[in-house]
């Protein structure tokens, strides 16, 4: 599961670099930063594209052009929403979980979500477009590449201790 979920990071942080195009555009640091990140995280999407495509549905995709889903069909896609959100919180906190005391960090999860949901029912407005502020998603980018090495490196470690 630590494999998956730093596979996850790796594909969260190249969903980040949709609020950093206008980079690409720029000169200087900002360019050289972009092209350098999607290029890493291309290639790495190469790689783990074929696993991940198996493992995490694209929704996107299967409700396309669609007006309306059959029962059956809803009832599908609302069994693959909280598998994918859990995917994605799994993701970025099980490689910590060596670092961190578990209890501790989830009394840190837990105060973080309800800042951001106060943040978001006093004023949606402003807490979407902080969330999309290029410098948080660059951050953030950073943080998920970050997380899917040391996420990584502690699977080779468990791997390894396997043997």
């Amino acid at each position: 599961m630590v494999l998956i979920a730093s596979l996850v990071l790796f594909e969260l942080a190249h969903s980040g670099l949709e609020y950093l195009t206008n980079w690409e555009s720029g000169n200087g640091i900002k360019k050289y930063l972009f092209l350098s990140l999607n290029k890493f995280l291309d290639i790495t999407g190469i790689v783990i594209n074929p696993l991940l495509s198996r493992i995490i549905p694209d929704l996107g995709a299967s409700l396309r052009g669609k007006e309306g889903l059959s029962w059956t069909r809803l009832a599908g896609f609302a069994t693959e929403i909280p598998f994918i959100l859990g995917l994605d919180d799994f993701a970025g906190y099980v490689p910590l979980f060596n670092v961190v005391n578990v209890y501790g960090f989830a009394a840190g999860v837990i105060g973080a979500h309800t800042i951001l949901n106060i943040c978001l029912f006093l004023s949606p407005k402003r807490t979407i477009n902080a969330v999309k502020n290029e410098y948080v998603s660059f951050l953030g980018t950073l943080a998920f590449i970050g997380l899917g090495i040391y996420g990584l490196v502690e699977a080779g470690k468990i791997a390894i201790g396997l043997l």
